[in-house]
């Protein structure tokens, strides 16, 4: 198996199907990734063939375009993913067969066969823009409002995230610190910043 943890797949250019994340008869499992401003043929975000398995949790794919299946395609191998998101690539979200969700799932257009109980099919995630966020990595973060923060899985959030933050943390300021679907967890001012008035103080 291949497994990537708390990377950046970003920005490659690819004239044949090989990899942005091209995958045939392996497994490659992606956690806390996030895989954006691809170009190629096939599934620019992972192309996935010939039997191979591909398991992406909390993991964002956006910003990724090809002649199919911008985010993902899938050709003969089966795809999973967890808390993730994969939104606002072109000409679609996915271009697959055999792919399941595990719940807590997030796309943008509606094509990535999104139908368990808390997942958010042909939602707007609100992503910024590809960029340095802090950590070794470029990330989209979640815009205020975004309908991704404090709605994933906690079973399955990584313990930390690529700017050495803890996950889950409480993105939305309600007092529950949930884990935010995607790669990116969001933190609130009070989380950053615990607030101390006549000797009293906030919890962070």
């Amino acid at each position: 198996m291949k497994r990537q943890d708390n990377a950046g797949l970003n920005r490659t250019r690819r004239r044949l199907p090989v990899e942005s994340l091209l995958m045939a008869l392996g497994l490659l499992a992606l956690n806390n990734c996030t895989v954006s401003d691809n170009t190629g043929p096939d599934g620019s975000g992972t192309f996935n063939v010939d039997y191979a398995k591909v398991t992406l949790t909390n993991s964002t794919v956006s910003g990724n375009s090809a002649l199919q299946g911008g985010g993902i395609a899938n050709e003969g191998g089966t795809v999973q993913r967890k808390n993730t998101i994969v939104a606002n690539n072109l000409p679609v979200d996915c271009a697959v067969t055999a792919i399941t969700s595990n719940d807590h799932n997030l796309d943008s257009d509606g094509t990535c066969y999104l139908g368990q109980p808390h997942d958010l099919p042909n939602a707007d995630p609100r992503l910024g823009p590809l960029q340095d966020n802090g950590g070794p990595t470029f990330t989209h973060a979640l815009l205020f409002a975004s309908p991704a923060i404090d709605a994933g899985d906690d079973s399955a959030c990584p313990a930390t995230v690529r700017r050495g933050y803890p996950r889950p943390m409480d993105g939305d300021g309600d007092g529950d610190a949930i884990c935010d679907i995607g790669a990116f967890e969001r933190l609130t001012l009070r989380a950053i910043f615990p607030l101390t008035v006549k000797g009293y103080s906030t919890p962070p």
